[in-house]
Order: structure tokens, then sequence, then C-alpha cells
């Protein structure tokens, strides 16, 4: 019994000792044929100079530079402010790690505790301009003075920042460092279309051109200008409410004003530039390189609170990561997608579903790699590539909204009865820019409505005849 023990137990090591012989010596491979990293990829490159290929800005010239400070209280310098986060972050980036208690300087101001309850509820109310925002602003007028009175310095900062003709988002690619609060943006933003409704109110045709002009003019600039997808965003919401708050305010006009007061943007299609994905794709690639290069950081260990063992493990799999093998492929997927969607809006039903393709291709391979060369890069990709599709619908949707918002005004300047609005929609010339189909009116809650390509409410748009 002992010998035969005995016997099992050697049998038992020696098969230990061939499967630790075997990993090891796939493992010796892996390194192998993990020596060396792959140079930077042709569409990697086209990414990058994008941002390496543009000309000097001066910082006090930068829309970005205000936004980085724009929260700071009444009485501060947004830009002063903004240039100091900037600086700020770009100290940080350089050392090897943030130092414990390191916070952005400059305080932001909760200017929403000030507000009275009946300012918040109007305010809530015209998110965007359905019905609550129509009846809120009708019965408000009181409310819509006295919140214009307490926050005049916001309309003024809001203002401040629409004189700006450029944008750059010249900060470190990193998402520990701050970005701009965009909430207290969209506050100011409503306040100036309340404002456009007053002077709508007051026949002002030329005063509610001048400040829908000013608004229209710098969000297509900061669609055309973004370099990061949660700023293009930010850029296509600030857009969609203003056409539907501009909306109300031209109608508000009497019908023979209402044309001479649209802002000429109102009639230009949206451009290639701004439809185009492929500067917030190269953000985003920027991104993930500074987040693979801090995987193994001692600061990044710290952070996340690493134990011993997976430090080991990090160290065993970091020469099975190739972050510019990593960068090249994330690259094509990006600028694939971008490809895929540069098709004239008939074609963008099925040239999204390409696209959703192309992600849907890398992504549902699964975890395990299939090739010996980046395994570790490879398993990143296919985990964490996000569908970008539904963000590019979101882009896409905004030349209906544009072609609705301007036929609404268009029909409401003629004196259009809502009983004849069913005809003129068959026959108008401004269309839903996927299908050519009429728009849609719906009599119930008296809305004109375009459905585009975005998930879910997002895609619905109605603007109150």
């Amino acid at each position: 019994m002992e010998m035969q023990t005995k016997k099992a137990f050697k049998i038992f090591t020696l098969a230990v000792a061939a499967c630790f012989g075997l990993v090891l010596v796939l493992y010796l491979i892996l390194l192998a044929v993990n020596w060396r990293d792959q140079p930077v990829g042709q569409a990697a490159a086209r990414l990058a100079a994008l941002s390496t290929g543009r000309a000097a800005l001066a910082e006090g010239d930068n829309a970005y530079v205000f936004l980085m400070g724009f929260q700071v209280a009444p009485n501060e310098d947004p830009r002063a402010w903004g240039q100091k986060r900037i600086a700020w972050s770009r100290q940080m980036a350089a050392l090897p790690n943030i130092p414990d208690g390191a916070v952005p300087p400059g305080a932001d101001t909760n200017f929403k505790a000030a507000r009275t309850p009946e300012v918040q509820a109007l305010s809530d109310a015209c998110r965007t301009a359905e019905q609550a925002c129509v009846d809120a602003i009708g019965k408000g007028e009181a409310t819509i003075a006295a919140w214009a009175a307490s926050e005049r310095w916001l309309f003024e900062r809001y203002r401040a920042l629409l004189a700006h003709q450029a944008w750059r988002e010249d900060m470190p690619y990193d998402m520990r460092f701050p970005m701009p609060a965009f909430h207290p943006v969209f506050e100011g933003q409503k306040l100036l279309h309340l404002k456009a409704w007053t002077l709508a109110g007051q026949g002002d045709a030329a005063g509610v051109k001048a400040l829908l002009e000013a608004d229209i003019r710098f969000w297509r600039l900061g669609l055309a200008s973004s370099e990061m997808l949660i700023s293009k965003m930010i850029a296509v919401a600030a857009i969609n409410r203003h056409f539907s708050l501009g909306a109300l305010a031209l109608r508000r006009l009497p019908a023979q004003s209402a044309m001479q007061a649209m802002p000429q943007q109102w009639l230009a299609p949206v451009s290639d530039a701004e439809r185009s994905m492929l500067r917030p794709f190269a953000g985003e690639l920027r991104f993930a390189e500074n987040a693979l290069r801090r995987t193994d950081a001692p600061e990044a260990m710290r952070e996340y609170d690493v134990t011993w063992g997976g430090k080991m493990a990090t160290g065993v799999f970091k020469p099975l990561m190739q972050i510019q093998d990593t960068s090249n492929r994330y690259a094509e997927v990006l600028a694939s997608v971008e490809d895929a969607l540069r098709v004239p809006y008939a074609q963008l039903p099925q040239a999204l579903v390409r696209a959703s393709n192309i992600t849907d291709a890398v992504a549902k391979k699964g975890p395990m790699p299939d090739r010996m060369y980046n395994p570790v890069g490879d398993m990143f990709l296919r985990v964490g590539i996000p569908d970008f599709t539904n963000y590019a619908a979101r882009v896409t949707d905004l030349e209906g909204v544009r072609r609705l918002a301007a036929l609404t005004v268009g029909l409401h300047s003629r004196a259009v009865p809502a009983a004849q609005l069913r005809h003129q929609l068959a026959a108008a010339d401004e269309r839903n820019p996927y299908d050519g189909k009429p728009f849609q009116w719906d009599e119930k809650t008296g809305a004109i409505l375009f459905v585009g390509l975005s998930e879910g409410e997002r895609g619905r748009h109605a603007f109150i005849y």
C-alpha cells in the first residue's frame, strides 16, 4: 500500500511538473512572438493627424477654456479659472501619479440652490419644447422675469461663451481629470431662449434673430469641432434644444415676421464636417491609449488597491499586451465605422447596420484570443469595444430636426390652419431625410413629428404647431 502511494505521488509530481513545463514553454513561445510591438498603423496615423495637424490657438480664443470655468461664482472670471484648471490637469498628467488630496483649482457655485420652486419648475418643464413647456411659459411670465433678473449673470456668461469663434479640447485625454460641467451651460441656453420668447412677445424680430443666430452658430461650431464623444453629444443636445425652443419664440412673432427672424443656419443642411464622427473617434482612441499605458503603472496599482497577486499577474501578462498593436486595431475599427457612415441620408439606415456589424464582429468573438501575438490586447478590445452607431444616429438625426424646425416656422408664417396641415406636409419640400416621406401630423397633441434613427425617445422630435 505504501509503495502504491509513493508511486501515485511520483506520477502526480511528474504530471504537475510536465504541466508547469508545458505552460512555461508556451509562455516563452508567447514572449518570443510578442518580443516587439508594431509601428503606428495607417488608421491610427489618420486619427492622430486630426490633432497634431491643427494650427495654434490662443487660450483666450478657445471656447473650451471658457467652458472649463463656466460654473465658477458669478463674480469670478470663467476664462481665468478655465486656464488654471487646464494648467493643473497638464501638470498632474506630467507626474507619475496624482498626489493624495490634489483637487482642481476653483470652486463651482451651486446657483440652483437660490432658485424659487417656481423658477426650478419652469426650468424642468423646458428641457425641451413639449406641451409642458408651452403651458409653463404661457402662464408664467412673472416667473420668467424673476428668473431672468435673479440669474442675469448666467445669461451674460452664456452670451460671452457664444461669442467665441473656436473650440478645441486641448486637454490630457484621461478620465482622472476634470471636464466642463455642461448642466449650467444648458441653463444659460434656456435663459437665452426665454429672452428670445419675451422679445418675440414684444414684436422684436431683430432681437429674436440676433439671439438665435448666436446660439446656433456656436453649437454648430462645437458639433464640427468636438474632439470627444461626450462633447459631440453635448453639441447634439444643445442643437436639438435650440431648434425646439427657438421654434417657440419664432411662433410667437407675428406671422409675417417669423421667417425674417429665422437664422440663416436653419436653412443650411448639416455639413459632412458636422456629421463626421472622425474627430471624436480620434479622442476615444487617445483615451484608450492613455488607459492602456496606465494599466501596470505603480500609481494605478495604488489607486485601485491591486493585491500582491494582482501585481504578479500584471507582471506576467504585461509582455503579452502590445499597446500600439491594440491601438492600431482599435483605430481600424473606428475608421471603418466612420467610412461606413459616409453615405447619403437615404442610405444611412443600412449604413448604420453595417457600422454596427463592424463592432459586433470584434465583440462577438468572445474574450478568448485567436492569435498568439498580443492576446491580452485582443481581449481588451473584444470586451471593451462599444457600439457607436446610436451616437452617430443622434448626429445624423439633426438634419431631420433642422428641416422640421424650418418647415414648422414656414407653415406658421403662412398662417396655415391646422385642418390643412396634413395636406401641406405632403406637398412640402422638407421631408424625412432618410426615406423622403412627409413629416407626420399628430392631431391629438397638435405637433408635427419627425422620428429619426436614434433609439427610443431620443429619436422622437415633436414641434408644437
